[in-house]
């Protein structure tokens, strides 16, 4: 082979994985109906809609009248299709509380509850296993809880508190959905919703069926209204840039939770493509943000001691 046409096929590549991109940049599951917008480029806003309630059980059955075709074709996105689970994905410190609040609110929305508690803190001191200290406390969401005691693998040497929220968020991914002691009936599957946050950011029921219903961007930020030390204090600027919420695409393609808060890591241009490649402009054609997704209270604690 000449050495012009080595340097072609480089070329070529990139050419091809353009081409592709501008063809088609939604997601490769369900189906597409005729004249969908692309979601990828869309800023979405989320509407309040009317909400039936019946009663069944502790926590009740939320239903809305708004259907799914509806509720997707008011934000550009196609419809999924069949069925999918939605986990979330929640890593949690010291806020019992909080985690009681996101619990009960969220139950009828959620599939599985991922939370996954550390016995160090961000700067690396030892601290107590709450959750599990006081698991009986969370008895009445028990059946759909999945907890894990955070694992430190032998090669982590952290540099920075941000090491130890990293490695904390990333486990609730590689750690649970993907661990090797894993449920068969709590493994995630192509198409699954993953939502990624704070135990302090909760994502409005609405939104989850939002989410369930329709095929959404690869990377969604659920902007959440925003509160200070109590929901009577409500931040004067912009809203809280999380959640963020992404779909289970397979154990190598589905984007880690801290690249998916973050806004970086890799990006797969082409389905064949065994890894992430990790181009920004491609990720900025992937991304979409949905408005009054949820609520934030940061500092939100009994006392202010």
């Amino acid at each position: 082979m000449t050495r012009g046409r080595v340097k072609v096929i480089p070329l070529a590549l990139f050419v091809l994985a353009a081409w592709w991109l501008l063809r088609t940049t939604t997601p490769p599951l369900a189906f597409t109906p005729a004249g969908a917008h692309s979601p990828t480029t869309t800023t979405a806003t989320a509407t309040t809609t009317t909400t039936t309630t019946t009663t069944t059980g502790e926590h009740g059955n939320h239903t809305l009248d708004q259907a799914p075709h509806e509720l997707c074709a008011a934000r550009g996105w196609p419809v999924f299709g069949r069925p999918r689970r939605v986990y979330d994905l929640i890593m949690v410190n010291t806020e019992l509380d909080f985690l009681e609040i996101r619990l009960h609110a969220l139950y009828d929305h959620v599939d599985w509850f991922v939370v996954v508690e550390s016995p160090k803190t961000f700067q690396g001191g030892d601290k107590a296993l709450v959750i599990r200290d006081h698991w009986d406390r969370f008895r009445p969401y028990h059946a759909k809880m999945i907890y894990h005691e955070l694992a430190f693998p032998p090669g982590f040497h952290p540099r920075r508190a941000w090491d130890y929220e990293d490695l904390q968020r990333d486990a609730t991914y590689e750690q649970v959905l993907l661990g090797q002691k894993q449920d068969p009936a709590q493994a995630p599957s192509p198409g699954d919703v993953l939502v990624v946050s704070d135990v302090d950011e909760i994502p409005r029921p609405d939104t989850l069926r939002l989410l369930r219903s329709c095929r959404f961007p690869r990377r969604l930020t659920l902007a959440s209204r925003f509160y200070y030390y109590s929901f009577q204090f409500r931040h004067d600027g912009p809203d809280w840039p999380h959640p963020q919420a992404t779909y289970f695409d397979g154990p190598r393609r589905t984007l880690k939770p801290t690249n998916l808060r973050n806004g970086d890591g890799g990006v797969v241009p082409l389905p064949w493509l065994p890894l992430a490649v990790p181009l920004p402009w491609l990720r900025a054609r992937e991304s979409a943000v949905v408005s009054y997704a949820g609520w934030h209270c940061s500092s939100c604690f009994a006392t202010m001691a």
